[in-house]
């Protein structure tokens, strides 16, 4: 069995074990200072070629994130980083809570470039009221990055430049660096890092360690009195001996970069064996099956066109009322102008308002009003919950997410009440808004409504025609899980990736290509079917 959760589900080497074994009954001296840490901080030192540097052993990734960019930074001061950064988006808000801000950067492929960092300091200074706003003080980095990409010489390099430009120093997050270290893609060794970085770590944590992270302070960069800041942060061990036997076993002999070196090749054998089983599936299926994208399917709304999708509770019932996790995600472009910016129309749609009983309001609408991109709630009688934000983009392919978490979308809660809805454009982030005050639960419509796109349904199933609007739309997936900015942007990346298979996966339509039945284009699950109503084309080379 192969699992894939994280690489620290499992425990430590069996040599570093035993090294913890080995000197369990020895008596040392407490913080940091016995002989092991001392021993496995002049390694570090020899394996980076700085014996000026200062090494310091934490125990895990977000609290060292935390304390060395709040040692380093001054109260008016945030650190920049990617958009998808670890600081950004996995660590609760760990360096907010200190007082510091995080300043991202749009990224590819998890990394930022030396231009963009450059445009934006730029930026900064050359703004008249820039001593009223938070000055970028410094750069944080990952490598590997979140999505597992690695820096160039000539990046790092190129970011070094800019960061000693302006005096702010360069922070790599290396909680995974060791497995960088050995890729056969990289040109960068740990001795580049030290001349590149003013401070960087080195995993142990998810590389062969209980626990253990080894801060290098490259220069002087280290803060005065860091000891003295840990300890201030909760972070000091008393008994530091565990991080520095643990440290001492993974640089002694090799033994981290070993490990290292065998984990990369087993992920090349999975990789390489899973290529075959694609290659060997492939050889099972229709040519016809992955023929390139033949035509868009253009569906006039306000000429009568739709597209239905069914009576099915699953598009719209997501569990227990109250605690109800979803995500609409789809690739949509809008072609009536005029309709799109000064109306409501529907671009996707279970919703339901019920005049006949004092609004009896069920369902979900991804909807446009006004200039203003939404997702619409019904929760019950005479309510609703509406989020959204401005939102122009015409005539061009555009990926929408809507995110829906009644519990909180990434654990998020905001004064006292979870954040229920993210909304992604192109993969990034552009509303997050927490549910109503009064918390009135989402109400999933048990009407015998279909949903459907580029047009509404009342109650009872009759077209909303004036709510209706012209427009593409391809890879629509619901999924019954609120998907993480990292699975939306890898969704919007490769929606080929979808197969039907996956456990979440709710329903999902290709319509990217023509069909010989335009009444029953089956979805990627085989459970549901669709139908072209009324005015509608695949329209070639568009």
């Amino acid at each position: 069995m192969l699992y894939f959760l994280n690489d620290y589900s499992e425990g430590a080497h069996e040599k570093v074990l035993q090294h913890l074994i080995d000197t369990n009954m020895e008596q040392l001296p407490g913080y940091g200072t016995d002989h092991y840490c001392e021993e496995a901080k002049e390694k570090i030192k020899k394996a980076c070629g700085c014996e000026d540097a200062e090494v310091f052993l934490l125990t895990g990734g977000t609290q060292t994130n935390q304390i060395v960019i709040d040692t380093m930074l001054q109260p008016y001061e945030g650190v920049v980083a990617a958009q998808t950064g670890h600081v950004s988006t996995h660590e609760a808000g760990a360096i907010e809570f200190t007082g510091h801000k995080v300043l991202t950067l749009p990224e590819k492929n998890g990394k930022i470039c030396a231009a963009d960092l450059k445009n934006l300091i730029e930026t900064f200074y050359g703004d008249e009221n820039h001593e009223h706003m938070v000055f970028p003080g410094m750069v944080y980095i990952s490598h590997p990055t979140e999505y597992g990409t690695l820096y160039t010489k000539k990046e790092l390099t190129e970011l070094s430049a800019v960061c000693k430009e302006y005096k702010i120093p360069l922070f790599m997050d290396g909680a995974r660096l060791i497995y960088g270290l050995v890729s056969k893609e990289t040109d960068v060794t740990l001795q580049d890092i030290a001349k590149l970085c003013d401070v960087f770590y080195i995993g142990g944590t998810k590389a062969g360690a209980l626990c253990g992270e080894a801060v290098v302070f490259t220069g002087d960069s280290m803060p005065k009195h860091f000891l003295t800041r840990v300890k201030q942060h909760g972070a000091l061990l008393a008994k530091g001996r565990l991080t520095g036997v643990q440290f001492d076993a993974l640089f002694t002999d090799g033994l981290g970069m070993e490990m290292a070196r065998h984990a990369d090749s087993e992920a090349d054998r999975i990789i390489r064996e899973a290529n075959q089983i694609e290659k060997n599936f492939r050889a099972t299926r229709r040519t016809e099956d992955f023929l390139p994208v033949a035509a868009e399917l253009l569906v006039n709304g306000k000429n009568g066109g739709y597209i239905d999708f069914g009576v099915h509770p699953e598009y719209s019932s997501f569990g227990e009322q109250g605690q109800q996790a979803f995500t609409v995600e789809f690739w949509v472009k809008l072609t009536d102008v005029d309709e799109y910016l000064n109306s409501f129309v529907f671009l996707l749609s279970t919703f339901t308002d019920d005049d006949t009983k004092d609004h009896e309001r069920k369902g979900w609408a991804v909807n446009s009003h006004f200039g203003r991109l939404r997702m619409t709630y019904g929760i019950g009688y005479s309510d609703l919950f509406e989020p959204g934000f401005s939102f122009s983009t015409l005539n061009q392919w555009v990926h929408v997410a809507v995110v829906t978490n009644e519990n909180g979308v990434d654990g998020e809660v905001r004064d006292g009440i979870p954040v229920m809805t993210k909304i992604y454009v192109n993969g990034q982030l552009m509303l997050s808004e927490r549910g109503r005050d009064d918390r009135l639960p989402y109400t999933p419509n048990d009407k015998e409504v279909a949903m459907v796109a580029f047009t509404g349904l009342s109650a009872t199933a009759n077209r909303i025609g004036e709510k209706s609007t012209n427009g593409c739309m391809r890879h629509l997936h619901i999924w019954k899980s609120a998907k993480t900015q990292a699975e939306i942007q890898h969704l919007m990346d490769t929606p080929e990736s979808v197969t039907g298979s996956e456990s979440d996966l709710v329903c999902g339509w290709t319509l990217n290509k023509t069909v010989s039945d335009n009444n029953n284009i089956k979805d990627l699950t085989g459970k549901f079917s669709a139908r072209l109503i009324g005015d509608f084309q695949w329209v070639e080379n568009r």
